[in-house]
């Protein structure tokens, strides 16, 4: 239960077998959280992971190569403000269910790299509203294998991006 944990906690692991159907806030205002190991978090069942590391402000590394996501439909807020995280890699993300992904990296003011990969679709997505507003470290992003056309929000998606000086669209 959220009771164990506070605002002060600094490192998590998850136990074997932990299966849950929703992430969504589990880690949110963990602010002095630096490292999580989620290896024995099992994710093939989750369907919304929305605010799942939200305010993270310490959270500076991060391995999420064992997460299944292809259940999932919410990442929106995903990683909102992790100001301390410099590089992300989800490449292994299977995003083809997700329909929101607004608020997804806003405020990581310290991402330098983002890995997106093959698996990252983004078809079904209709909100990506503020996505990246407040990367203020980025200075190139490959969008070329985003699929926006049935995306309805994409207000203030760069907002603030202001290192941003590439952008690759296919």
């Amino acid at each position: 239960s959220s009771g164990e944990f506070s605002p002060y906690t600094t490192c998590v692991r998850a136990k074997s077998d932990v299966a849950p159907h929703s992430l969504e806030s589990w880690f949110s205002n963990f602010s002095a959280l630096k490292t999580a190991d989620l290896s024995g978090l099992k994710t093939f069942q989750a369907t919304d992971m929305r605010h799942m590391f939200a305010y993270c402000s310490s959270l500076d590394t991060l391995d999420l190569s064992g997460f299944d996501t292809a259940r999932v439909t919410d990442m929106g807020g995903m990683f909102d403000r992790c100001s301390s995280l410099e590089s992300l890699d989800i490449s292994s993300f299977d995003t083809s269910c997700v329909t929101d992904m607004g608020n997804m990296f806003a405020h990581c003011s310290s991402l330098k790299a983002l890995e997106f990969g093959g698996k990252f679709k983004t078809g079904s997505v209709t909100y990506m509203g503020y996505m990246f507003a407040g990367c203020s470290s980025l200075k190139t992003l490959d969008l070329s294998g985003f699929n926006t056309s049935k995306v309805r929000g994409m207000n203030g998606m760069f907002y603030d991006c202001s290192s941003l000086a590439s952008i690759s669209f296919s």
